[in-house]
């Protein structure tokens, strides 16, 4: 899910064994899919009056007096779509429940603010201390100065390039497999949360590829990996060799294989 939508994507399960919900009727400060697993769960949905919050709320500003705007039953494999800022709540509508919830979060103005904050502090006349507000000329070329200098740094702002730095740095979120298995229908998916520029992997020693701000020197094999599994998102381990083999040969497959799960950038859904 980050990376097809470039959000930074956290999960949570609940276990639901009796009536009632685990949370009071609130929002929440980011997007949520929720994915019914097993039993139901009805949910209630009242509009927002409090447009883009940035901070969770247990409701201190609404009214729930008024009938809830949707009231719906989830049933497995149901998914719902709740926008950020609207408040919900949700019980069980009998026996017991399971259902993950996806909190989709994006940034937003707030933190383009501060990122403006931190370049602000690499400025020595912003650093520095404000006249006294009793020298009434000082300040008053203090604050043109001030503004100038403000008005730089936003002018100079490009949104694209930062949210590309943004996204570079995201940590990768290795994931240690723990087993190894080279059974041909066992399924091979990466652990990485955003999508990378490769180099091709063509004759000599490839560049270094960045991955959430670390440099790593990878085999050319490893790199074709990626670029497959990036544009399969997920592929068998007979098929990828299949595809892989006749240009970097079985054991080079292999050991790119083995290379990218020791770095925790792979991992393996055993055939059943």
């Amino acid at each position: 899910m980050e990376r097809q939508l470039g959000f930074t994507v956290g999960v949570n399960a609940y276990f639901s064994f009796s009536s009632g919900g685990a949370f009071k009727p609130h929002w929440d400060r980011h997007d949520v899919l929720v994915v019914q697993v097993h039993g139901a769960k009805t949910w209630k949905i009242w509009d927002s009056t409090f447009k883009n919050p940035i901070e969770k709320s247990h409701l201190a500003r609404h009214d729930l007096t008024d009938a809830p705007a949707q009231e719906l039953e989830l049933s497995p494999g149901d998914v719902l779509y709740i926008p950020r800022g609207e408040p919900h709540a949700a019980s069980v509508s009998g026996g017991s429940s399971v259902h993950l919830t996806f909190g989709l979060n994006s940034l937003n103005g707030v933190d383009v603010l501060q990122q403006l904050h931190e370049a602000a502090g690499q400025d020595d006349f912003l650093r520095g201390d404000l006249p006294p507000r009793a020298a009434t000329g000082q300040l008053r070329d203090h604050q043109s100065e001030l503004k100038a200098r403000l008005h730089r740094l936003v002018d100079s702002l490009d949104l694209a390039a930062w949210l590309e730095n943004a996204d570079a740095n995201r940590p990768a979120v290795r994931q240690p497999s723990l087993a190894w298995s080279d059974q041909p229908g066992d399924v091979l998916r990466l652990t990485l949360r955003r999508r990378i520029s490769l180099p091709d992997a063509g004759d000599g020693e490839p560049p270094p590829v960045t991955i959430g701000g670390t440099a790593y020197t990878l085999s050319p094999a490893a790199i074709d990996i990626l670029r497959r599994l990036f544009a399969s998102e997920g592929d068998s381990r007979g098929d990828l060799m299949e595809a892989l083999a006749a240009r970097h040969g079985r054991a080079a497959v292999t050991a790119g294989l083995r290379e990218l799960s020791r770095l925790g950038f792979l991992v393996t859904d055993r055939a059943v």
